[in-house]
């Protein structure tokens, strides 16, 4: 067998390599990539694992949760110790309650009645002692009550006067930061347990 290779021949096999299909581009070489490294805010037991070594992942993609009973422990109770905060400024920015109110009015009313008999007392002596009845020391007996039983009104009515008022200014300032600072531990710990 003779095989002669014309020109036809040449074209027909040079026909036939361009019908092959096409391979992909490929490009020799490497790729660099930086390392991520992922890690907790805190420490704590993981519940769930979302992705695996090697995982193409979007980002803003959870890739894990950990167990949230701790933080949540700690929210409820910074929540709590926030309304103490809150409840305590919020006594201070009132005087005594109605109840103590009238409790002091109830002694102011019981020292009035008093005085009341003192002065009553001290009348009838001023005129036995004017008649010459009673001697002038019974006089000054009759005398101190009365002055006693003023200086117990004045007492009361400025212990009525200091109970309707608000906690002191440093008070409240420091129950004000208090309520701040419980803020914040609250807004930490929410954060925490995202």
């Amino acid at each position: 067998m003779n095989l002669r290779i014309t020109p036809l021949t040449f074209v027909l096999v040079a026909l036939l390599a361009g019908c092959q299909p096409v391979e992909e581009e490929r490009f020799q070489g490497y790729v660099e990539a930086e390392p991520v490294l992922v890690a907790a805010q805190q420490s704590g037991q993981l519940t769930s694992l979302t992705v695996q070594r090697g995982d193409a992942v979007k980002t803003g993609t959870p890739l894990f949760s950990q167990d949230q009973a701790v933080e949540s422990a700690n929210v409820s109770q910074a929540q709590a110790q926030l309304a103490q905060a809150q409840a305590q400024l919020g006594n201070l920015a009132t005087g005594k309650r109605p109840a103590e109110l009238a409790a002091i009015d109830a002694q102011l009313k019981e020292a009035e009645a008093r005085r009341k008999l003192s002065a009553g007392q001290l009348s009838r002596q001023q005129a036995l002692v004017a008649k010459g009845f009673v001697s002038v020391e019974s006089l000054d007996q009759a005398r101190t009550p009365l002055a006693r039983d003023e200086a117990n009104i004045a007492q009361i009515k400025a212990l009525l006067a200091s109970a309707r008022l608000p906690g002191r200014k440093d008070e409240r300032a420091g129950a004000q930061s208090q309520v701040s600072a419980s803020q914040a531990v609250l807004e930490q710990n929410t954060i925490r347990l995202g």
